[in-house]
């Protein structure tokens, strides 16, 4: 999985959010306003990142000197917190493939190795939108599979999801991100 490395933007993109869930500001409306602004970084940051990390963190067995551990949920409240974060994850995967929407409107720093700079990312997707919108609907299927597996009840259908939304996430990160990063063994694929 790609970890995301926002180099202190995080702060930055947050803080329409906070300001928009503040219910001083009428946060029923206001949240709606601000993701219907929200940049492509915005949404990987705030919603569609967290969301499947939370699906992600949800199942695994692991084995350690410490031990054990089956992770999945148990509780319907565990079930239920994993079908929100599901159709947190659809409704992200909707709002990237709506057009028009910018990278981002913090300034561009430098990208890491292999990483393409915000310009270069921005014209990739204007000149791709077609690529860039199959690549959302593929994720908003991962976390619809994702979503079924938990309706059912069935652990190792998520953990199969997950591993689906990984590949739906490199995917593009290969071809809008970092398509010149290199692996281990050579470029990745």
């Amino acid at each position: 999985m790609k970890t995301f490395a926002i180099r202190g933007l995080l702060p930055a993109l947050c803080l329409p959010l906070v300001i928009a869930t503040n219910p001083a500001n009428g946060a029923d409306g206001a949240v709606a306003r601000a993701a219907d602004r929200a940049t492509v970084q915005e949404l990987m940051v705030t919603v569609v990142d967290p969301a499947a990390d939370t699906l992600w963190d949800s199942v695994a067995y692991i084995a350690n000197e410490h031990g054990v551990e089956d992770r999945r949920p148990r509780t319907d409240a565990e079930w239920n917190a994993l079908a929100a974060a599901a159709d947190r994850l659809i409704a992200g995967a909707q709002r990237l493939r709506e057009p028009g929407r910018r990278v981002t409107d913090a300034p561009g720093g430098n990208p890491g190795p292999g990483e393409l700079s915000v310009r270069q990312i921005g014209e990739r997707l204007a000149a791709d939108p077609r690529t860039f919108g199959l690549a959302a609907r593929r994720l908003e299927a991962t976390g619809r599979r994702a979503r079924a597996a938990i309706a059912a009840h069935d652990p190792d259908g998520l953990l199969a999801a997950g591993g689906e939304i990984d590949a739906a996430c490199e995917a593009c990160h290969r071809v809008f991100w970092y398509p010149d990063q290199t692996r281990q063994g050579g470029p990745a694929r």
